[in-house]
């Protein structure tokens, strides 16, 4: 049997992301299931991660590929909208003369 493998590079989520087609055309060339070693480094092993974890939704239907893959993305929306909250929550302190330890920790 020949060895496989796949090597996922850094470069933060957007690694991850350009992976995440890499893994899909794979799949969809047949080719996926015959991976047998994985390396990564920085974001690239996010979806090293995600895919060592999820290995058979990933090789297994459209379907299942189509449910597994938006989980690498669920992180990045719910940072970019705790990133506003933390802001706004900021900015509304600068404002208020008497910020109480409640309004800070909200």
């Amino acid at each position: 049997m020949k060895k496989f493998g796949l090597a996922f590079s850094g470069g933060g989520f957007r690694a991850s992301l350009y992976h995440l087609g890499l893994v899909r055309f794979l799949r969809d060339a047949g080719i996926l299931s015959q991976v047998t070693h994985i390396t990564s480094v920085s974001g690239g092993s996010i979806l090293a991660a995600h895919l060592v974890l999820n290995w058979e939704r990933y090789n297994g239907s459209s379907a299942e590929f189509d449910l597994a893959a938006p989980e690498i993305l669920n992180p990045s929306r719910d940072t970019a909208l705790d990133r506003a909250h933390w802001f706004f929550r900021c900015c509304q302190q600068e404002h208020d003369p008497s910020p109480t330890p409640a309004k800070i920790f909200l």
